[in-house]
């Protein structure tokens, strides 16, 4: 059987047509060079489509497992907001709720202001503050011996201080001291008088002497030099500096430990 035989365009030497290129010069001949360039580039196509399809499953994958991320983070921020709207709901009820009306509180003092006189009347102060421990959710400034209440209520609060004190020494806590420390400074020499009434003025000049007694002798510190402290205890505004009460405060109470 003949080979049959072609003839390279370039260097003119013959060979079998079977071949793919001149085996002398290697020249390719133009038929088989589109070939060949089809054939790769068919291979390149079919390389760029496999590579596609996978990019398309992954990110398909990947969009997916996001999208359920996403949906479960607006779920979770949706029961939240449903939370703190319904908590934030209850408190905003609550707090309209919250302490009688003024219709109620004008009708509370008509009612209880009178009480509250008769007692002052028959000096019960014990009976006044166990009545407006009582009604605590009721506005007494408007009562004409308010002050006075609030400043008996601190003065039996130092006096059962002192009793404990008296029992046993150690038995206050360093931090209960300084607050205590506080609490008589601010009734000695920054009790506002201006609010007071005369009788009022008796009553608690005569409660400051008994706290000095019990003050004193609780942080064996003299009354000369609390006064000389007295500038640095007080605001620009002529109220009592409680920062400035506090740190004198703690170094008398780590003083006398």
């Amino acid at each position: 059987m003949s080979t049959e035989l072609c003839i390279c365009e370039n260097c003119g030497a013959s060979y079998g047509k079977e071949e793919s290129q001149c085996p002398y010069c290697g020249h390719l001949p133009e038929n088989n060079v589109q070939k060949a360039y089809a054939d790769k580039l068919n291979k390149v196509q079919q390389a760029a489509k496999e590579l596609s399809d996978r990019v398309d499953k992954s990110y398909g994958a990947e969009m997916a497992n996001q999208g359920k991320k996403i949906w479960k983070l607006v779920l979770c921020l949706g029961i939240i907001v449903v939370v703190f709207g319904g908590i934030f709901g209850a408190c905003s009820l609550a707090l309209d709720h919250y302490g009688p009306s003024d219709a109620e509180q004008v009708l509370w003092q008509r009612q209880y202001f009178p009480i509250l006189d008769a007692y002052y009347e028959k000096e019960d102060f014990d009976a006044i503050e166990d009545l407006l421990r009582e009604q605590y959710q009721y506005d007494i400034w408007q009562w004409k011996h308010a002050d006075l209440y609030f400043f008996y209520a601190n003065y039996k609060y130092i006096c059962s201080c002192y009793e404990q004190f008296r029992e046993n020494p150690e038995g206050i806590s360093k931090k209960s001291k300084i607050y205590l420390f506080e609490d008589c400074i601010n009734a000695l020499y920054f009790q506002r008088e201006n609010e007071l009434t005369n009788q009022d003025l008796i009553y608690i000049h005569k409660w400051q002497e008994e706290i000095k007694e019990y003050f004193y002798s609780m942080f064996q510190i003299s009354e000369e030099e609390i006064l000389r402290n007295i500038p640095e205890f007080t605001t620009d505004y002529g109220s009592m500096d409680y920062e400035a009460v506090e740190k004198y405060g703690k170094k008398i109470s780590f003083k006398n430990t």
